[in-house]
C-alpha cells in the first residue's frame, strides 16, 4: 500500500495529512482510547489530527509550523474535510465478510 495522504486547508494552506499506523498508535497512547471512540468525544478529534498532519508532513517531508494549540481552530475552519480525509482512510464496512477459504 502506498503512503496515502490527504490534504485539508488551513488559512489557505495546503496541509498533508495521513491517518497511519504512527497516528493511531500516537492516539492511542496518548489518549488510553480506541479510534472508535471517536463518535463519542469529539475532543479527541484533535489529538487525531495532530498526529495525522505529523505523519502527513513527515511522509511529504515537510517542516510541521502548526502549533497542537491550534487544532482546535483547525477544526474549526476545515472539520468536513477532515472529516472526508478520515473516511478515505477507514473505508466504511459492509458488513460482509468473504470467505477466501475455496
Amino acid at each position: 500500500m502506498a503512503n496515502i495522504v490527504q490534504y485539508i486547508f488551513y488559512k489557505g494552506e495546503k496541509l498533508p495529512l495521513r491517518i497511519s499506523y504512527y497516528a493511531i498508535k500516537m492516539f492511542q497512547q496518548e489518549t488510553g482510547k480506541e479510534i472508535e471512540e471517536l463518535e463519542s468525544d469529539i475532543s479527541l478529534l484533535e489529538v487525531l489530527l495532530w498526529h495525522g498532519l505529523v505523519a502527513g508532513h513527515k511522509v511529504e517531508n515537510k517542516p510541521l509550523t502548526l502549533k497542537r494549540e491550534d487544532m482546535e481552530f483547525i477544526l474549526d475552519e476545515s472539520l468536513d474535510e477532515f472529516n472526508s480525509a478520515m473516511m478515505s482512510f477507514f473505508p466504511v464496512s459492509t458488513g460482509v465478510v468473504e470467505d477466501k477459504k475455496k
